[in-house]
């Protein structure tokens, strides 16, 4: 991928992203300006996250449902836009409001975010080839990071939710260009995505690896942010700013080293910060900075995962009830910690080792976790010719049956639609891929789609 390809993303989405991005981390998810106000801020924490995984999960829903009454892109962009002012407002007011009506306000700024989450990680999964997704969102998120410490660098006061508000309303005046370009470039565009062999194991790892890793890592940051607050308060900065530092690099990894390098990286540096923090109870900066580092690495995969799933089926509710489960296994890693309910029942130092335990038990659902891939837009390699599918398929002995199989495979066609298209049971089909893969010397789907990709024009 050339500089100048990778320059044409480098616009329209991403500045308002990192934007929003910058309000979500200051203000609602438990930021600096939330806890300033210093009124059952653990309280609204959790209030935001309930009501912003039931925002997003309600919009992909609603949304994916409007678009097949012919709701139209221009209609979103003004809901988006509504939401976006109205939540703006909201943040703006927050300081000046009754604490007795902070968790309805915290409860719509919630709902009204989450639209705006699945909106931007959407069109990210149209607008951005699948090769290029890492290094853009991990873009985004490191300079959301850099910037945010800038802007908690200076002095608190209630002005500073002001600046927090049109940091959300901001994006907007970038959003029309994104109305103006990328709207007619969405039109009838081929997603990029191979879609990996799944079946409910897949799934069930997938969904076993999110709960596991937020959870235990979960339980841990809210273990070292109770007590830093009282003990080394720098060092919680510090651990800050790798999140920033690592999810670029890790961005770039995802795109040319695959999608679950990210995974063996982020057990890596949760497991490695669990394990410091048993032996050394008093020393929090270095867990801190490796479990910054792990949410870096595995944020970016869960979001990655669900973007390219939606760019394949194209549908907002994969990245709306993605988001949901993450955020919900945040609010559940959280509640132990609130107001010392369960916290007062089990000794901190045990906490770590729950945790620890949990994210080991990830390890075993690594080898059901399959690579997604993308379809290769490059020039054949020097003295290589391209053939035609239908030469190819003479050439290695491919019947017509198997024939019509490669070619609804090739249109992204799932198992049950291609024994509904073709009038086959299941088992039939399974031996004709047996057939096909040995033929053509592959042992799965993706391998065959990219073996007669490679091999035609």
């Amino acid at each position: 991928m050339t500089k100048e390809e990778l320059k044409n993303y480098y616009h329209l989405l991403t500045v308002p992203f990192i934007l929003f991005t910058i309000w979500l981390w200051s203000f609602p998810m438990y930021g600096p300006l939330l806890a300033s106000t210093g009124v059952n801020t653990g309280d609204l924490f959790l209030f935001f996250l309930i009501s912003h995984a039931l925002g997003a999960l309600s919009y992909g829903l609603i949304m994916d449902f409007l678009y097949k009454k012919n709701f139209g892109y221009k209609k979103e962009l003004i809901t988006i836009i509504s939401f976006s002012f109205i939540t703006g407002f909201l943040t703006v007011i927050f300081p000046y409001i009754s604490a007795l009506y902070h968790n309805i306000v915290i409860a719509f700024i919630g709902i009204l975010s989450g639209p705006l989450v699945v909106f931007f990680l959407y069109y990210l999964s149209l607008s951005v080839k699948g090769i290029l997704r890492g290094r853009i969102l991990g873009l985004i998120f490191s300079m959301a990071g850099f910037l945010q410490l800038i802007f908690l660098l200076l002095p608190y006061n209630n002005w500073m939710f002001i600046v927090n508000g049109f940091l959300l309303i901001s994006p907007i005046l970038f959003l029309k260009n994104f109305l103006k370009v990328e709207s007619q470039l969405l039109e009838g565009v081929k997603s990029s995505v191979i879609l990996p062999e799944t079946g409910k194991y897949y799934w069930i790892s997938l969904l076993g690896l999110v709960f596991m890793f937020y959870f235990g890592s979960g339980l841990m940051y809210n273990l070292i942010y109770a007590e830093i607050m009282y003990i080394e308060i720098s060092s919680f900065d510090i651990g800050f700013l790798f999140y920033p530092l690592i999810v670029l690099p890790a961005g770039y990894m995802a795109d040319r080293r695959g999608r679950k390098n990210l995974i063996n990286l982020g057990l890596c540096f949760s497991g490695l910060g669990f394990l410091l923090l048993l032996l050394f109870e008093i020393f929090y900066t270095l867990p801190l900075i490796l479990l910054q580092s792990g949410f870096a690495v595995m944020d970016l995969f869960v979001l990655l995962t669900i973007i390219d799933w939606a760019s394949y089926f194209r549908s907002r509710k994969f990245v709306a009830a993605g988001l949901f489960i993450n955020v919900i296994t945040i609010f559940l890693s959280s509640l132990p910690f609130m107001g010392n309910r369960v916290a007062e029942l089990i000794p901190g130092r045990y906490w770590p080792v729950i945790g620890l335990i949990l994210v080991l038990l990830i390890v075993p659902l690594l080898n059901l976790i399959k690579e997604t891939s993308f379809r290769r837009l490059i020039k054949d390699p020097p003295g290589y010719r391209s053939v035609g599918f239908d030469v190819l398929c003479d050439k290695y002995s491919i019947t017509p049956r198997e024939k019509e199989i490669i070619n609804l495979l090739l249109e992204g066609k799932d198992t049950e639609t291609i024994t509904g298209k073709l009038c086959i049971t299941y088992n039939t089909l399974k031996t004709h891929l047996r057939n096909i893969y040995r033929k053509t010397e592959t042992g799965s789907q993706k391998e065959l789609i990219l073996f007669i990709m490679e091999r035609t024009k």
